[in-house]
């Protein structure tokens, strides 16, 4: 089976043809025009102003055995370490002025 493709072929042809015609196949009824535009126009609107969902509520976690009341308690002391260091950091920076990094 030989499968031959030859771009060239209908070059004059295709010459003629312009962008609007060539996308729609030549011809293009005025109210399918309208009906595109109107079916974007209200795509855009609807994703545009359509309210967002509200967030998913996340139930309160309560830590049952005791590695799981360890572990609790050790993440709010990471927590409070973490928080302390942030202000730590913060303070020395207002403390040495622009020019230094920490």
């Amino acid at each position: 089976m030989k499968l031959t493709l030859n771009v060239l072929e209908n070059h004059r042809r295709d010459a003629d043809r312009h962008w609007p015609s060539y996308i729609f196949g030549g011809r293009i009824r005025t109210s399918t025009l309208v009906l595109i535009i109107a079916f974007f126009l209200t795509w855009w609107t609807y994703t545009t102003y359509r309210p967002h969902p509200p967030p998913p509520v996340v139930p309160q976690v309560v830590p049952e055995t005791e590695h799981q009341k360890r572990r609790f308690e050790d993440a709010g002391r990471r927590r409070e370490m973490r928080a302390g260091e942030s202000q730590r950091k913060k303070e020395m920076r207002a403390s040495l002025g622009a020019g230094w990094h920490v």
